[in-house]
């Protein structure tokens, strides 16, 4: 097989197209989003013999709206991170050998200001002041993430788990925010609201928890960076094996925490929840502890928040399969 130089450069291309923008997790953005509205909010509005009001092109304005701002909220970390990059990952990082630092910045306004007007679009169909200003404060907040709360202790950790748990819960807001508006709102009609938005919020809790646990192994990896620049994140204010004592602790409150949730639900409670409950949380979160405990240096961290987020992912999917079962 010849491999010629064009081809060579076009993947070079899109590895360097996905440093930056982190696609794996743009795409678990959307998917969230979309399974949210299909396999949550609809079944539950059907058992009350009704169809989503929040229309499918609104929720193409949410998730292309997430997806823009947090792509333009990877951008900005890297133009943020140059000097941590250049320790960190001197030869894969992409601000500052692959493009230029006002480039970046560029790319970042125009990422933005595209998920801002879809942003913008949902909320005027929605006829809500309010969450307009909630959606420009969710950009405000990326900003501030990458130039300061990500250098301090615990805040930038939780910042972005936050972030990550409301992924799916904004589409049950929006979706409760037009019920909202075209009913009378009654007893049933807020005990159907009042379903959506905890089951929304267990998953939300959900990945809010292990996003937790991707950020703070994310730190041992870059802690030589982060170091030179004095941020104060755990490995460096706590060190290696205090941090990785937190996150052994961590994994066993997601999983303790769950399986409590699960056990003590008579709808989750059922032979089938329980196996997916093993295989998808139980058994991930001891090979975690396992992998954890193996990694001595930079590069077993940066392969240790990949596996990290593929268990992220595992369990995102199996607390939508719960619903279901």
């Amino acid at each position: 097989m010849v491999i010629y130089e064009k081809d060579i450069l076009d993947m070079e291309t899109i590895k360097n197209l996905n440093r930056l923008l982190h696609f794996p997790t743009l795409l678990l953005i959307a998917v969230m989003q979309v399974v949210t509205y299909y396999f949550i909010i609809t079944p539950m509005l059907a058992q009350y013999g009704m169809t989503p009001l929040m229309s499918v092109m609104d929720l193409a304005n949410l998730v292309l709206a997430s997806v823009f701002m947090a792509a333009g909220g990877f951008v900005i970390n890297d133009y943020f991170d140059l000097k941590i990059d250049e320790i960190n990952r001197p030869l894969t990082r992409v601000v500052g050998r692959v493009i230029e630092k006002h480039t970046a910045m560029t790319l970042y306004i125009a990422l933005t200001v595209v998920g801002v007007l879809f942003a913008l679009w949902l909320c005027w169909h929605a006829r809500s002041f309010d969450y307009a200003l909630m959606m420009l404060f969710f950009t405000g907040i990326l900003w501030f993430y990458s130039s300061t709360y990500k250098r301090i202790l615990v805040l930038g950790n939780l910042v972005v788990a936050i972030l990550m748990g409301l992924v799916p819960m904004m589409v049950t807001i929006f979706q409760n925010y037009f019920l909202v508006q075209h009913f009378m709102m009654d007893p049933d009609l807020s005990l159907l609201m009042s379903d959506c938005l905890s089951y929304t919020g267990g998953i939300a809790l959900l990945v809010f928890a292990w996003t937790f646990v991707v950020e703070v192994i994310k730190d041992l990896s870059t802690e030589k960076g982060d170091r030179e620049l004095e941020c104060h994140t755990f490995p460096i204010v706590w060190g290696e094996k205090k941090t990785k004592i937190l996150l052994y602790v961590w994994i066993t409150l997601i999983w303790a925490v769950f399986g409590y949730i699960i056990y003590n639900t008579p709808a989750l409670h059922s032979s089938l929840s329980l196996r997916l409950y093993v295989c998808f949380t139980l058994i991930p979160a001891f090979s975690l502890y396992y992998v954890i405990a193996k990694a001595r240096n930079a590069g077993d961290y940066r392969l240790l928040v990949n596996y990290s987020i593929v268990i992220l992912a595992l369990n995102v999917f199996y607390s939508y399969a719960l619903f279901h079962n």
